[in-house]
């Protein structure tokens, strides 16, 4: 209760990071008909791929929020992470993969089917973007023919939520603000502002790397 009291005392805002955001889930919405929009040529949303940049943006933003916040409240785990990032991620993905394999069996050729299998398996270790970046040239396969191609945004996610944690800590214990008595409210704010924008600008830096997304 006293860290609570602390951290709502320090910024302004309560120490649950969990609360719902509104305008959030609205840029998130705004992310999705973008990019929907993009892949289906709806005449006015030629960039609407920049909706993936949003959707990073927005996902370093809130994990590292949490972060920071259970940090501040002395209970951040670095596997306790993982793990609910993966209970968030990892259903879905599996049956999507699952679905993929089985059906590829009947309409892929076998050199094409093995591929997809290798696919597969980069998707679920979050290492798409690389593998999917690496098969291209004359004799690659077209983009059509790989319908796990768009896991490769996931596996920058996925990537992003290991390497986070790991540095916010180490950011956060070199630069954390001063919480004694006297020390200005704003400073904190500021101190607490700068951490978020890092992340957000991490993601959007490691966004850079989707030159196979456009192949």
């Amino acid at each position: 209760m006293e860290r609570a009291a602390t951290v709502l005392k320090a910024t302004g805002k309560p120490a649950n990071g969990d609360a719902f955001r509104l305008d959030i889930n609205a840029l998130r919405a705004v992310s999705v008909v973008a990019v929907v929009g993009y892949h289906f040529q709806i005449p006015g949303f030629a960039g609407g791929f920049v909706g993936v940049d949003i959707f990073l943006v927005i996902t370093g933003y809130l994990m590292t929020g949490k972060v920071l916040n259970d940090l501040a409240l002395g209970r951040f785990s670095f596997i306790a992470f993982l793990l609910m990032r993966l209970r968030r991620i990892y259903p879905a993905l599996v049956v999507m993969i699952a679905s993929t394999i089985v059906v590829g069996w009947f309409v892929t050729l076998p050199n094409e089917y093995l591929k997809h299998l290798l696919q597969a398996l980069s998707a679920l270790i979050f290492q798409s973007n690389f593998a999917f970046n690496s098969d291209n040239g004359y004799f690659a396969m077209a983009a059509q023919t790989k319908p796990l191609l768009h896991t490769w945004s996931l596996s920058l996610e996925g990537q992003f939520y290991f390497w986070m944690p790991l540095v916010v800590p180490l950011v956060r214990q070199r630069s954390a603000p001063d919480l004694t008595p006297g020390k200005k409210p704003t400073e904190i704010n500021r101190a607490s502002g700068r951490y978020r924008e890092t992340s957000a600008a991490a993601a959007v830096g490691c966004h850079r790397h989707r030159d196979c997304a456009n192949r």
